[in-house]
């Protein structure tokens, strides 16, 4: 064999391993990049869901007016129990383990749920920024004053009996 055909017959060879590597390599490429996606689908659903059952759990404990001083009634869900929140807590934090990259945001979600009188507005704050960073999102500017919104007022509403219905977001 001449130098020619050796040349040819090594750039067919490199042809045909390319026409094969390079869809395996892209499907490998294209398979992690799903597999991330899934898992961070599945991070942003626990982590929505652990917000919203912090906020049906905040509706039970105690509230003050720092302007008036008085305790804030705050609107509940009837359908909630102990039983049926310890075990929505139970499971928010064992999808928080299983999706979480940072500690921080178990240690905080614990600590609202274990310690809720221990600042819980601060507590709130900071577990609503880890989440947020969780998610590679920025960071937003929250309101310890307007952390927690205890009742919308509706009044009016109320008195012309009035009933709006939920929607899903």
């Amino acid at each position: 064999m001449d130098q020619a055909t050796v040349i040819s017959l090594i750039a067919i060879g490199i042809s045909a391993v390319s026409t094969i590597l390079v869809p395996f390599i892209q499907l490998l490429i294209n398979h992690k990049n799903a597999k991330k996606q899934v898992i961070y689908e599945a991070k942003r659903e626990a982590l929505i869901e652990a917000l919203n059952f912090i906020d049906d759990f905040f509706s039970y404990l105690t509230w003050r007016d720092n302007v008036a001083l008085q305790e804030i009634e705050t609107a509940k869900d009837p359908n909630c129990t102990v039983e049926n929140m310890t075990v929505r807590s139970r499971k928010m934090l064992n999808l928080l383990c299983a999706y979480c990259d940072e500690q921080k945001t178990i240690d905080l979600y614990l600590a609202l749920v274990l310690r809720p009188t221990d600042k819980p507005t601060e507590l709130f704050i900071n577990f609503r920024e880890a989440c947020r960073e969780e998610l590679g999102l920025s960071t937003v500017e929250f309101n310890k004053n307007e952390v927690f919104i205890a009742k919308v007022s509706s009044e009016e509403l109320e008195k012309k009996g009035h009933n709006c219905p939920e929607r899903k977001l």
